[in-house]
């Protein structure tokens, strides 16, 4: 497999995980419906769109403040892990062609992501994938959502390329805008979580794709 013209003079390509390389926002919706079904209320319409762009951390505080729920962030966090944790391990998949994607030519590849370690990396094990990358970097470590282009940056610099030499994948208008404006090539990735923001990621990436494999030929 190679890729296509558009994507030859980059050194770096950086993966956003959830909704981007795996198919795991279907799990996502499921554990937040069960969480808050917990304290007796259901999922708010814009609640998936604040959430998913923040860590672990920042997204337990958001829900607990945001909601008004009578609990701490440490507790949404061990029942997010609860629910989660075990998914990654064993069942959850990476988009179609993404393997694909990811062993063609040669690249430096890196992850940004909101998801951390202890989901991910079991996972990407499993779908025969994790060494293929160089690093990983969460926004948690960079202390910033993707509202902020800081996590990108600090993959980008983690890989040794510059933003003008790096792929952003994104399935999220809110990484691809902050990615994008920080001058980075950016992909957006279809995914059906996402498709009210369908026309406005088309707008904003790039590159448009619904699925890895309009990116490589043989």
């Amino acid at each position: 497999m190679h890729y296509t013209q558009a994507l030859r003079g980059f050194q770096c390509f950086l993966f956003d995980l959830d909704g981007t390389l795996l198919d795991s926002m279907p799990l996502w919706d499921k554990v937040y419906l069960q969480t808050l079904a917990h304290f007796g209320i259901s999922v708010p319409a814009d609640y998936l769109m604040h959430v998913n762009h923040l860590s672990v951390r920042d997204g337990a505080v958001y829900t607990v403040q945001s909601l008004g729920l009578d609990t701490t962030p440490e507790e949404i966090i061990r029942i997010w892990a609860s629910l989660g944790t075990a998914a990654y391990r064993d069942s959850i998949q990476l988009k179609p062609h993404a393997a694909d994607l990811l062993r063609a030519d040669g690249k430096t590849l890196g992850i940004a992501t909101a998801l951390g370690k202890g989901f991910f990396e079991s996972c990407l094990a499993r779908n025969g994938v994790l060494s293929l990358f160089s690093d990983s970097t969460s926004v948690e470590e960079v202390g910033r959502g993707k509202d902020s282009p800081a996590i990108y940056l600090r993959a980008c610099e983690k890989a040794g390329a510059a933003p003008g030499e790096t792929v952003v994948f994104e399935d999220s208008l809110t990484g691809a805008t902050s990615a994008k404006q920080a001058g980075f090539f950016v992909v957006g990735v279809y995914d059906a979580s996402a498709e009210a923001q369908r026309a406005d990621m088309i707008r904003t990436a790039d590159l448009y794709i619904t699925d890895y494999r309009d990116l490589l030929y043989d």
